[in-house]
């Protein structure tokens, strides 16, 4: 059976590339509760805006534009993102908590030297993407293509991985801690 996020559906007003004012505008999209068209953050720097769940509430991101967005740095919490394009995304150094991508092109993603607890991916496209010297806890990789992505340094504990392709992935010096095996070494 699928899990399907409870959250209030927020999907998006159109912004250009960040400065001050589209953060606002942004800000004052997520406090409504009405769809709106797709979000498009192509290129934007996220790192000034919070997304981190209100109390109680969540925030839930589907089908947005937000190719080599930055999210370097930044602290995410409860947020779910649904068909979004994250093409050339980077969370260098990003802690997530309670993050989900489901449907999403993460493809050339840097991760690098994050930290994402209680999370995973589901029907995603991770491929070329780069999670040298991340810690990894609890998270799951469901129907994800890995092929070419780099694990160096990596710390897994708690991480499993469903279905998942992974030709050329580097796991060079990664370490794994109570992780499910079922796909880890085996390229499909």
């Amino acid at each position: 059976m699928k899990a399907r996020c409870l959250f209030p559906l927020l999907v998006a007003a159109s912004l250009t590339a960040a400065n001050p004012e589209d953060v606002k505008k942004l800000d004052q999209f997520l406090t409504r509760e009405e769809k709106q068209a797709p979000l498009d953050l192509k290129g934007a720097d996220m790192r000034p805006y919070d997304l981190n769940r209100p109390k109680g509430k969540g925030k839930e991101f589907t089908g947005a534009n937000m190719k080599e967005t930055l999210f370097m740095g930044k602290t995410i919490r409860g947020v779910s993102f649904e068909g979004v394009d994250f093409e050339g995304v980077n969370f260098e150094g990003a802690q997530l908590n309670s993050v989900y991508f489901e449907r999403c092109n993460l493809r050339g993603a840097n991760f690098k030297g994050i930290k994402f607890r209680n999370g995973g991916f589901r029907d995603c496209n991770v491929s070329k993407a780069n999670f040298d010297n991340a810690s990894l806890e609890s998270i799951g990789f469901a129907d994800v293509i890995l092929n070419d992505s780099t694990f160096s340094k990596t710390m897994l504990f708690r991480v499993s991985m469903i279905n998942t392709e992974q030709s050329n992935v580097s796991w060079k010096t990664a370490t794994k801690k109570e992780c499910s095996t079922l796909d880890f070494e085996r390229p499909k």
